[in-house]
């Protein structure tokens, strides 16, 4: 009983989070829709600019769902679509629950620059397929602003092993700075030597505070090198990140027990 009562307190709560003043704007509330998606472990959320070369400060925010959530979790996306409907110039819900299939889809627009999109579709097999996306304009940042405000992400491309050379990767991994916590979420190939006791992650995947933080620039001034330690129940790492003025971005990781391995990627900016 007290597991149930606690599940269903910790429902009430992530319902309430998204019922927010109408102070807040669409887009934040957008955003702690997007992190509940990532809490559940529905979604893989991305950031990244299509067609860059024509509209620069167009996003593109959003991931697959492929995995069937339990209903609570459609009920608390059902209850956002609902209440950001009130706020959008145009608004479009339809729903349709035939024979064990369900289907979802939502389209909100708030204006000529954001809108955001959500399709959701189970079988009576119980199999699931669902997008979200958030499209929007913001305004260009500058690496070296992101980097002073402790607010970036690096998505990756390609990672180069000491014992297997040079691997390119899904664009879902990535490492990100929120202020003193390091997100990191990253594969890992090579060698590691780990307690028996202890259970190591397959990839350097984990939320950690700095332990220690530094900002330098070389002579050549081309980039800004940010050197990062963090310590996990597993091991000891550091981070040495190079990020270049045009966002282009290399990570090289360190640590105690494991090869090192360094990674290529883009940097984009935290919102």
């Amino acid at each position: 009983m007290n597991r149930r009562y606690a599940l269903i307190w910790l429902l009430a709560l992530a319902t309430t989070v998204f019922a927010q003043s109408t102070t807040e704007t669409p887009n934040q509330r957008l955003r702690q829709l997007e992190n509940y998606l990532q809490e559940q472990g529905l979604i893989k959320m991305t950031d990244h600019k299509p067609n860059a070369s024509k509209t620069k400060k167009r996003h593109n925010r959003g991931g697959q769902l492929t995995t069937p959530p339990k209903q609570a979790v459609i009920d608390s996306i059902r209850t956002v679509f609902t209440d950001l409907s009130k706020e959008a110039r145009e608004s479009h819900q339809y729903e349709k629950h035939f024979n064990g299939n369900d289907t979802l889809e939502y389209a909100l627009v708030f204006s000529d620059t954001e809108a955001v999109n959500f399709t959701y579709k189970k079988n009576d097999a119980n199999q699931a397929r669902g997008l979200y996306t958030h499209t929007y304009e913001k305004e260009e940042v500058k690496p070296s602003d992101a980097i002073a405000a402790k607010q970036w992400r690096i998505d990756i491309r390609s990672m180069n092993t000491m014992r297997y050379g040079s691997r390119t990767v899904t664009p879902d991994f990535y490492l990100e700075l929120r202020g003193d916590t390091l997100h990191s979420y990253l594969p890992y190939l090579g060698q590691a030597q780990v307690s028996p006791t202890l259970s190591p992650s397959i990839g350097l995947n984990f939320d950690k505070p700095v332990l220690k933080y530094k900002e330098s620039k070389p002579k050549s001034n081309k980039y800004t090198q940010i050197d990062i330690d963090v310590r996990t129940q597993e091991d000891s790492y550091h981070y040495m990140i190079q990020i270049y003025d045009s966002g282009e971005a290399t990570i090289r990781v360190r640590s105690l027990n494991r090869d090192p391995i360094s990674f290529d990627g883009t940097m984009t900016i935290s919102q």
